[in-house]
């Protein structure tokens, strides 16, 4: 594992199903440690509401590890991250390094090669671990209806965990060569939707060019193979467009080129 990855950030990310893999096994140490604990329902198994201090807890296990206080909901919490369908949990500090020493692993890699049999959800995990995730690249190629009643296309690429993205359009021309006109974006995400402001170079400097709004739903935008949405700016010959776009799924883009 590429300990100099997780050791530069505060967070650890996880899937979903090492997540799930990794809540079995905690509660399955709990039990041992206390048998019948895993009765006491879930509130004093971790530690929060009203729970007894002076009975077993998750809470209490994980703080006499730790010598200092643990949010015993914060476990929980994740958990629920896991059955609500989200695809990437993150762990912060303490626990991305108190968990493991809980269980008895050096880390998160010796748990990975213990306990994920699935050679699938086993890569997908070490990749996630071993690729800052400031470094991971989405493409996707993106679709609008134009103001020459054609279809135009856009390489989008989405960079910085979601935060920031380049739409660089195609536009054919009559002796057959394509000219690009590059928006550059911001994202911000409120609720289910993506909201994007462009800037893009015009009369020698960069200005607004325009929004995006797209629909992501609930889960991880990097999972879903169409991203539907709307899209206003000046293209390429700063005339004013409003479409509709769709946004297809394509890491094979540097190799397709269209």
């Amino acid at each position: 594992m590429s300990e100099n990855v997780i050791s530069t950030s505060s967070t650890l990310h996880v899937t979903a199903y090492c997540m799930q893999m990794l809540m079995e096994v905690i509660l399955s140490k709990l039990n041992q440690n206390h048998p019948g604990v895993l009765k006491l329902g879930v509130g004093q198994i971790y530690g929060f509401g009203n729970f007894d201090e002076n009975a077993p807890s998750l809470k209490k296990d994980l703080e006499s590890i730790s010598g200092s206080f643990v949010n015993g909901k914060y476990l929980y919490d994740k958990k629920r991250e896991v059955l609500s369908g989200k695809p990437i949990i993150k762990l912060n500090r303490p626990y991305k390094h108190l968990i493991f020493e809980y269980l008895g692993y050096e880390n998160i890699e010796s748990f990975i090669n213990e306990n994920i049999k699935n050679k699938k959800e086993k890569a997908k995990q070490l990749a996630l671990i071993n690729t800052p995730e400031k470094d991971l690249v989405h493409y996707y190629v993106s679709y609008h209806f134009g103001e020459y009643k054609e279809i135009v296309k856009s390489q989008m690429t989405v960079k910085d965990n979601w935060k920031s993205l380049e739409y660089k359009y195609l536009y054919p021309q009559d002796d057959g060569s394509i000219k690009t006109f590059t928006y550059f974006g911001d994202i911000k995400k409120r609720a289910d939707a993506l909201h994007i402001q462009t800037r893009t170079f015009m009369d020698g400097k960069m200005v607004p060019g325009g929004e995006t709004i797209l629909y992501i739903g609930y889960g991880d935008p990097a999972k879903s193979k169409f991203i539907l949405g709307v899209f206003s700016a000046f293209d390429i010959n700063n005339k004013l467009i409003a479409v509709k776009c769709i946004n297809a799924n394509d890491t094979g883009w540097m190799d397709n080129k269209l």
